[in-house]
């Protein structure tokens, strides 16, 4: 039930559909979400009309909203895997085969030259949260970063750069004693 206060709101509180009107709701690794879950996005999606938009009722209110939203799914793995071993709610899983676009992202290893980009637009957000002023990554550290195999992906690398954000203060380049000793030291590089 908190998934729908979430999505829908609840009395005199806007939900998330309300908030996202005339703009994109993501939800992330939607294979790794319970039944429940992909049962009630199911439910959603198919109240949808054709130009995008959804008629529903705030919990515990009567009158009716409407909204235009666009969903955004991603998915742990490849579509057609996940469909064949029906990882996602049956009904769900026909839905967005039939009508849903499926773009594929090649993992961050394999797209080598975004790992700098992704960092300096990492540190645009993380010098503001964090107060600092890093402006640089050192050479032998890009090349560090570019060579390690990420099998967390994107979130991997949000996660080693913020955390050397949090540990380390005060510094205006990023260098390889920043860098996690897994990355500095790694057996597994390239496309391994």
């Amino acid at each position: 039930d908190k998934i729908k206060d979430q999505l829908f709101g609840v009395g005199d509180r806007r939900g998330w559909l309300e908030e996202a009107n005339n703009g994109t709701i993501l939800f992330r690794l939607l294979n790794g979400s319970s039944p429940a879950i992909q049962h009630i996005l199911y439910h959603l999606l198919s109240l949808q009309s054709v130009d995008g938009c959804l008629e529903f009722s705030r919990m515990g209110r009567i009158e009716q909203v409407e909204v235009n939203v666009r969903f955004i799914f991603s998915l742990a793995g490849d579509f057609d895997v996940v469909f064949q071993d029906k990882l996602l709610d049956r009904d769900l899983l026909n839905f967005m085969r039939n009508h849903a676009k499926n773009i594929q992202l090649p993992p961050l290893r394999e797209r080598k030259k975004d790992i700098i980009p992704i960092v300096y637009d990492l540190l645009e957000n993380l010098n503001e949260k964090y107060y600092q002023q890093v402006s640089a990554i050192e050479p032998k550290a890009q090349k560090l970063l570019t060579h390690y195999y990420w099998p967390g992906n994107i979130d991997e690398l949000k996660q080693v750069i913020t955390t050397i954000f949090s540990r380390y203060s005060g510094m205006t380049t990023i260098t390889t004693e920043h860098l996690p000793k897994h990355i500095r030291n790694s057996k597994i590089t390239g496309s391994k």
